[in-house]
């Protein structure tokens, strides 16, 4: 945008400039932030892997080995449905609000989101998965071995808080950037939302070294099934790079406004059109003269 500025102040008359045409250039830069972006859940999910097994180290043998012989209840079939819960549908969620409404704020550069979006998205995807996986750890475990009375408590309220916290954040921090009329300390503070999923992944992280022997046993048994949900988390996180990928790509080659392949001399066809007017300009006066 600051280069097409730029060109406008070449000429007295500057071309006029058609924004949705510039549409495809703002779309093609969103998805290859979103590209980039996708690293940081991938590296977030393996912290917070080493961190739940360091954590779940410290247990004593006994809960360790309690817990090892009630995990085994569970089959692939459950890990399965934690997987498509804590993945398919956090993914398909923000994607669908992201792509398919106004709220992924795609039509802004990404100067024009303060830097928020999509950003903003990726750390709601990030806090909506684990707390999905959480949520649904635990009600395989107490479908499989409800007779332990496990995944009870405050921090499944706590879980769930975060999880509604962070499923409004997407659409609510897509509103608020498109609405305009918030200065950035306002809209720095709307993340706040996502802070209880924070305490959320903390309190599953450190509770295994605390609390009563059924406290413990609870927490480590849901240690020892997040860590591999995480990591089919991780694998799916990576397969989204294509796919964000090949989005870049399709908007990159619609864009026939800013950018023109074809063209070997003015591949920016805005430059060209300002060099035609230019042109003109310098005729017209070399004429007046």
């Amino acid at each position: 945008m600051e280069y097409i500025a730029m060109l406008s102040n070449l000429v007295e008359e500057p071309p006029p400039l058609d924004e949705q045409l510039l549409l495809p250039t703002s779309y093609a830069d969103h998805a290859f932030l979103s590209r980039t972006l996708t690293v940081a859940p991938w590296v977030l999910l393996g912290l917070s892997s080493g961190i739940l097994m360091i954590h779940h180290a410290t247990a004593p043998r006994m809960i360790r080995t309690t817990g090892r012989q009630i995990v085994r209840l569970l089959d692939w079939k459950d890990y399965s449905i934690i997987a498509v819960i804590s993945f398919v549908f956090p993914v398909a969620y923000v994607m669908a609000i992201s792509r398919l409404t106004p709220y992924g704020a795609r039509e802004f550069n990404l100067t024009g989101t303060y830097g928020l979006m999509p950003a903003a998205h990726f750390a709601s995807l990030f806090i909506m998965m684990v707390t999905a996986a959480i949520l649904a750890a635990r009600g395989r475990m107490r479908l499989r071995a409800s007779f332990f009375g496990l995944g009870r408590g405050w921090s499944t309220v706590i879980t769930w808080i975060a999880l509604a916290a962070a499923t409004i954040h997407v659409p609510l921090i897509g509103w608020c950037v498109t609405r305009q009329t918030f200065d950035k300390v306002t809209l720095y503070f709307i993340p706040i939302l996502l802070v209880p999923g924070l305490i959320a992944l903390v309190s599953v992280a450190f509770r295994s070294s605390f609390g009563s022997f059924q406290r413990r046993l609870d927490n480590d048994i849901l240690v020892r099934t997040l860590i591999p949900c995480f990591g089919m988390m991780m694998i799916g996180t990576v397969s989204l790079l294509p796919l964000f990928e090949a989005e870049e790509n399709h908007w990159f080659r619609q864009d026939r406004f800013v950018v023109n392949l074809e063209d070997s001399v003015f591949p920016f066809t805005f430059e060209k059109a300002v060099a035609e007017r230019f042109n003109e300009e310098i005729r017209q006066m070399l004429e007046t003269e």
